[in-house]
């Protein structure tokens, strides 16, 4: 039991950073690439690359090789449905949880 506590909170303690939340919601769209990742959060390409490395051990991310370019892209579509749930049981106001998610209905219906 206490292995699979661990296993929580390790994977837990992956999501609890703004940087990294933000790839996540940038990759609901698809895939991207490193640079794509780094321009879209203003962070250095070694900043980038470090919460990337964190978010495939985790096995949220999964990268792949395409044309000798590196693409990284969500494994388990499931992260959202439980973003969604975190965010239901830290908000009460109904206008700030319609706002996030708006954009993860169609991924209930595939997932």
């Amino acid at each position: 039991m206490e292995r699979l506590n661990d296993a929580i909170l390790d994977y837990l303690k992956v999501l609890c950073d703004e940087s990294r939340l933000a790839i996540i919601e940038y990759l609901k769209d698809g895939k991207k690439t490193q640079a794509e990742i780094t321009k879209h959060l203003m962070k250095s390409q070694s900043r980038a690359s470090q919460h990337l490395k964190l978010l495939v051990q985790a096995k949220i991310v999964e990268v792949t090789q395409e044309n000798g370019k590196n693409y990284y892209s969500i494994r388990d579509m499931r992260i959202y449905k439980l973003l969604r749930l975190v965010l239901s049981l830290v908000t009460e106001n109904p206008d700030e949880r319609a706002r996030f998610t708006q954009s993860l209905d169609l991924l209930d219906l595939l997932f």
